[in-house]
């Protein structure tokens, strides 16, 4: 086993440890469930009912994230006109400065509950994506285009190696930090617009029950989900650095 794995699966059993001793401290149930208590209610879950909540909680990430990243990139490549960045900026600076708590309320309220869920996250998401793409087109170093004008690059090599390859490690590294933050709005406005299903949804329903065991198991399930997609992000952006450092053609 690697030290770093080591390390993690230390960290992981002193954090089981703290939980434990603090929920003996705590000595209330409502307020901090034990161990046992969260290790029956994930024996009480039903995996149809686990695969579902999941499944319709990240079906809205993966749409939402979807959309805004084909829009963030309409978006980028039309601003690289100066008059028309300088039309946009306003929008977006707006969208990145508005709390998310008052985007989701305005857009509930605007919406309804169900449709709400969907563009929320693409108004938090959005802007940062647009950003990450803007300046990865924008910032193409200038001693680059010199060589591959020199070189007679044919415009597939130049779209290729100046924009292609730069872009496509920003936005591998901008999916890894931003996809956990759309899942969490998602469950944040789930749990405020009170959805039928979806992990919100699990985590407001046991929250109006009062069976805190269940809102920290269902926040654990998306706790672990994030983690998991974090390392296989990490993974890919690793393996697509390399292979854009190796790929030759």
């Amino acid at each position: 086993m690697k030290k770093s794995s080591c390390l993690y699966l230390i960290s992981l059993i002193s954090l089981l440890i703290s939980y434990y001793f603090l929920s003996l401290i705590v000595n209330n149930e409502v307020l901090l469930p034990t161990i046992r208590q969260l290790g029956n209610y994930f024996y009480q879950i039903e995996f149809n009912e686990f695969l579902k909540n999941v499944s319709h909680t990240l079906l809205k990430a993966l749409s939402s994230y979807l959309i805004s990243m084909i829009l963030a990139f309409i978006l980028a490549i039309i601003a690289r006109y100066k008059k028309l960045y300088l039309f946009i900026n306003p929008y977006i600076s707006i969208l990145k400065t508005i709390p998310t708590i008052s985007i989701i309320l305005i857009v509930i309220v605007w919406l309804g509950n169900e449709l709400a869920i969907y563009l929320i996250p693409f108004l938090v998401i959005f802007p940062l994506l647009y950003e990450t793409i803007f300046y990865q087109l924008k910032n193409v170093d200038v001693k680059l285009i010199a060589v591959t004008n020199v070189y007679r690059f044919s415009l597939k090599q130049k779209l290729k190696y100046l924009y292609f390859y730069p872009l496509l490690e920003g936005l591998m590294l901008s999916f890894k930090q931003t996809f956990g933050l759309c899942l969490k709005i998602i469950v944040m406005a789930e749990v405020l617009a009170q959805g039928e299903f979806g992990i919100g949804a699990k985590i407001q329903n046991e929250r109006i029950n009062i069976e805190m065991s269940g809102v920290f198991a269902w926040t654990i399930i998306l706790i672990v989900i994030i983690l998991v997609i974090d390392f296989v992000l990490d993974t890919v952006t690793k393996r697509v650095i390399k292979w854009k450092c190796y790929n030759e053609n």
